[in-house]
């Protein structure tokens, strides 16, 4: 008689799972730190350099707000798509 292989953290009902860790959670709070700075970061950017490009009336100015915003519009799903795709078993990077 062989012993069962033991579930997945995933697999278990969430009563059942370990507790976590003081490093899941101290990575926990580093991960969303991270990810709000570089939120932060985006939208300032948009802010500082973006909104006076808008606020001038030249066709050109218009034109770079436009790229601007497309570009920090691309940095942020690139922030969303790296959180994704950081998740490893049952501990979230980001």
């Amino acid at each position: 008689m062989t012993a069962a292989a033991p579930a997945a953290p995933y697999a278990l009902p969430i009563a059942a799972r370990p507790p976590r860790t003081w490093a899941q959670t101290a990575h926990a709070a580093v991960a969303l730190l991270v990810f709000m700075v570089a939120g932060a970061m985006i939208n300032g950017s948009q802010f500082v350099v973006l909104l006076p490009l808008r606020l001038v009336p030249v066709r050109v100015a218009r034109k770079l707000y436009y790229e601007g915003i497309r570009y920090t519009k691309g940095a942020f799903g690139a922030l969303l798509g790296a959180c994704a795709q950081s998740q490893s078993g049952s501990e979230q990077e980001c």
